[in-house]
């Protein structure tokens, strides 16, 4: 969906992605040490089918332009010496904001004997009632280590492959540009941007071959 409109001096576009993109796999050699993206069991790929690693379900942005209504050209303060320090001020900027990347999870535990270690299963609840609490050792946002174990030798009840998605991502970006004309034909252009100003942290989803239920850093 794409929404755009000019109303004064202020242009404005919005637009919203919804998308949803599932495979069986990635390259499955590239990925990492141990063939972390290969099937769990060659012989029952149904677990394999899950969200792809470059699924993002929901994409946000917006883009403004402000062309401030004072000095030369506009509709006030248009001559003299103050029309010229005014003149030709422009304020604009994008906000990006997205869900996160999904991630896969896996046990200690090689419970089907096919050389690679299995996904978990799930035994509780994955997101603690605690999401989004700062700790001394930094926020918890799930899922929670205490909600899988590894699963039964031998019984194939692992989790899907992507089950779980990382931080989101929000970044604003902002633009200040004054335009000075010298001469007709000559101007001079002072432009400073920002990046991220709010300074938000984004962080990125964690990475399968390190991303065990046995890991100090779950």
């Amino acid at each position: 969906a794409r929404l755009s409109g000019q109303f004064g001096g202020l242009t404005l576009t919005g637009s919203y992605t919804w998308s949803h993109s599932l495979d069986n796999g990635a390259d499955p050699i590239v990925p990492g040490a141990g063939g972390s993206g290969l099937p769990r069991n060659s012989f029952d790929l149904g677990p394999e089918y899950g969200n792809s690693d470059s699924d993002v379900r929901h994409r946000g942005t917006v883009a403004a332009s402000y062309s401030v209504p004072i000095g030369i050209g506009s509709a006030y303060l248009n001559h003299g010496f103050i029309g010229h320090v005014f003149e030709g001020i422009q304020i604009s900027g994008i906000q990006q904001v997205q869900s996160g990347l999904p991630f896969d999870l896996r046990g200690t535990r090689d419970n089907l004997h096919t050389g690679v270690t299995n996904r978990p299963q799930l035994i509780g609840k994955p997101y603690p009632s605690g999401r989004g609490t700062a700790v001394a050792s930094g926020k918890i946002v799930g899922p929670s280590a205490a909600a899988f174990a590894n699963a039964p030798y031998g019984q194939s009840v692992s989790i899907h492959r992507n089950k779980f998605s990382g931080p989101g991502f929000v970044n604003t970006d902002v633009v200040f540009q004054k335009t000075q004309t010298l001469r007709e034909q000559v101007k001079l252009i002072f432009r400073a941007e920002s990046y991220n100003v709010f300074n938000h942290p984004n962080f990125s989803a964690p990475a399968f071959s390190s991303l065990s239920i046995a890991s100090s850093t779950f």
